[in-house]
């Protein structure tokens, strides 16, 4: 795929080297470097309107990860970032690559203590065991096709302008779909082994039930997300209410001790769940890699 970018790179330039002494070439090539610069793709960074901690900010979270790190046999990150998400992940971000993990705050707080060593053990053994679709050319490959899928995404066909470009790139635009695709195919068992290497890494960092109980957690993220909106409701209520800013202050005090009960208090049995239940679960049966879609591939937690 950078081999096609490059391509086209070289092009544009002997479009405007060679057809300096002319007027339209020089045009054309001007073009085609616009095209290349928007199709390059572009290193991971670190999302903005998230909190992000680095070691000096969180020194025995770090403390915990480099153990764990060491358990599974490969080093810890540079950065966590604590999202929204009920989910966690890793990545790298910059120039360099340096590494990344993406914890979700809402699956954090309902996980026990070994659960969350397994949740570490199973993220740091996909850096551990090589997870071919992490790998520098795969996953380059993997998020140019996203990238350019994205950018080939028809408009709303609102004028004669948008229909003629919505013909043009169609088949560029399905061609790209299908190499995702192949790609995606061609790389689907040896992701599924990565996960199942991973699942290894947890159990030996926490333990073979925290590592069998802690996937069961993703599959309550609607009831996780339901209490959240439930809690902030009451709170932005009690903020207009007659103990305003104090009721509120109670309320959000609360708000993570609350819902770590109220996640315990759903049966065992209530959560053990078979993988087909759960099409998103991050298990080692289902790949990591999701299909492009119209939003743009900017968030590099997104891509694991």
């Amino acid at each position: 795929m950078r081999s096609v970018t490059g391509g086209l790179l070289l092009a544009a330039g002997a479009l405007i080297i060679a057809g300096w002494h002319t007027r339209i070439l020089p045009i054309l090539g001007v073009l085609l470097l616009a095209v290349v610069a928007a199709l390059l793709p572009r290193p991971g960074r670190l999302p903005r309107h998230a909190p992000v901690l680095h070691r000096a900010d969180a020194p025995r979270l770090f403390e915990l990860i480099d153990e764990v790190a060491a358990a599974v046999g490969t080093t810890g990150v540079h950065a966590v970032v604590v999202d929204a998400a009920h989910n966690a992940g890793v990545s790298a971000y910059g120039i360099r690559g340096r590494r990344v993990m993406c914890l979700g705050a809402s699956l954090w707080e309902v996980l026990s203590p070994q659960e969350r060593v397994a949740l570490l053990g199973h993220e740091l053994g996909h850096l551990a065991n090589g997870d071919v679709r992490s790998a520098f050319v795969t996953h380059g490959a993997l998020r140019t096709l996203a990238h350019w899928y994205s950018f080939l995404v028809p408009h709303s066909a609102v004028s004669l302008v948008h229909l003629c470009a919505n013909a043009v790139v169609f088949l560029p635009r399905w061609a790209v779909y299908g190499l995702f695709v192949l790609l995606d195919a061609l790389t689907m068992r040896a992701s599924q082994r990565a996960e199942c290497l991973a699942d290894v890494g947890a159990a030996r960092a926490g333990s073979t039930a925290a590592a069998v109980t802690m996937p069961d957690r993703l599959l309550i993220g609607d009831a996780v997300e339901a209490h959240l909106r439930r809690e902030s409701m009451a709170a932005t209520r009690a903020d207009s209410g007659s103990c305003g800013r104090e009721a509120r202050e109670a309320i959000e005090r609360e708000l993570w001790q609350g819902l770590a009960a109220r996640i315990g208090s759903i049966p065992a049995s209530s959560l053990a769940c078979p993988a087909v239940c759960a099409p998103d679960r991050h298990s080692s049966t289902l790949p990591r890699f999701t299909y492009p879609s119209r939003r743009a591939h900017g968030n590099l937690c997104q891509l694991e």
